[in-house]
């Protein structure tokens, strides 16, 4: 058997040369999660520990005992996506517009005596507003007509865009407005009932609020009924106000130049899963030179939550880090390493 061992290493040598594409699968269902296909490097590490056994006068080494055999997996990836974020890191994902919010800034040039602006997005909440001319902060008041001093802003379905100031009474002063806007809604349009036209053909339909009636109505049929609308795909939209004089507010999610928001969300309780890990890549063949198909499978590996997200604006490109432990199966199988067939 030594002997068949022996001439099968002569002939069956071969390099690595390169990096693995890795498969993430969930090891109930065993349906991927996901596929790596960009790494820069993947590194697998075993480790044993080991009981030591000696004696006589000079401590002469006698038995050597190995156990506790660990498998680990180091792979690092040119490219980060959301789903990488959730699968690898643990992280819940939103995709849906009318609940991601971002962060805005915007900066005004504000006149004496009570003055309104109107925000480039429609605002959720106002985080705060400043008056650098006067290095002061600036308070909410309570309607329109703010007093020296303050703002007024209200979330409403009528607005949202529109806010007012009352900075100086003397002078022009530059105010700067931190506030929180959905990604994905559109500014709201205003339109007579009966039937409307969107600017913008439409992803989602956010709200629609009767202003007449100051009520909020619900998606119909196609002959929608009172206090209803309609609306599938595309600009067209339908109404039953019960009046076509009544003025009704549509807010809706547009596609932003082809790009949808998503966000990843990591929470103190957020860890990624144990997954099921298969690694493909070509081995070269010494005798020949041909190409051998390699897969390396891990039955069971925990994904370490560990990572670093580093950005800089000089040397490479960010790369990002991934690991994870092996755990043994029923089979106390941690790792299989295979050379399965020609590519050529």
């Amino acid at each position: 058997m030594a002997q068949i061992e022996l001439l099968q290493h002569a002939i069956e040598r071969f390099g690595v040369v390169t990096v693995m594409d890795v498969g993430l699968y969930d090891i109930t269902t065993n349906k991927p999660l996901m596929y790596l296909d960009t790494l820069k490097m993947s590194n697998i590490t075993s480790e044993g520990q080991q009981k030591e056994i000696k004696g006589g006068k000079f401590a002469d080494p006698l038995i050597i005992y190995n156990y506790g055999r660990t498998v680990n997996v180091e792979f690092q990836d040119a490219l980060l996506s959301a789903s990488t974020m959730k699968t690898l890191w643990g992280a819940d994902v939103l995709r849906n517009a009318a609940q991601i919010t971002e962060n805005r800034t915007q900066t005004f040039s504000v006149g004496t005596g009570v003055q309104s602006k109107t925000l480039d997005k429609k605002a959720v909440a106002i985080q705060g507003v400043f008056d650098v001319t006067a290095n002061a902060e600036l308070t909410l008041d309570v309607d329109n007509t703010p007093v020296l001093g303050t703002y007024y802003w209200v979330d409403s379905p009528t607005n949202g865009k529109t806010i007012y100031f009352n900075s100086s009474a003397t002078e022009t002063h530059e105010i700067i407005v931190y506030y929180t806007a959905l990604t994905g809604a559109k500014d709201t349009l205003t339109i007579a009932a009966g039937a409307a036209t969107l600017n913008q053909t439409a992803t989602k339909i956010i709200s629609v609020y009767n202003v007449t009636d100051a009520v909020y109505m619900t998606l119909g049929t196609i002959t929608p009924a009172l206090g209803t609308y309609y609306w599938t795909t595309g600009t067209a939209m339908t109404f039953n106000t019960g009046n076509n004089a009544d003025v009704v507010i549509v807010e809706y999610e547009v596609d932003v130049l082809g790009f949808a928001p998503v966000q990843a969300l990591i929470k103190s309780s957020s860890f990624p899963k144990t997954v099921k890990f298969v690694g493909k890549t070509f081995l070269i063949e010494q005798a020949s030179g041909r190409q051998i198909l390699a897969e390396i499978e891990i039955p069971k590996l925990k994904l370490n939550s560990n990572f670093t997200l580093t950005m800089e604006a000089e040397g490479d490109a960010s790369v990002f880090d991934f690991a994870g432990m092996a755990l043994t199966n029923d089979e106390h199988e941690l790792i299989k390493i295979k050379a399965l067939r020609y590519l050529d």
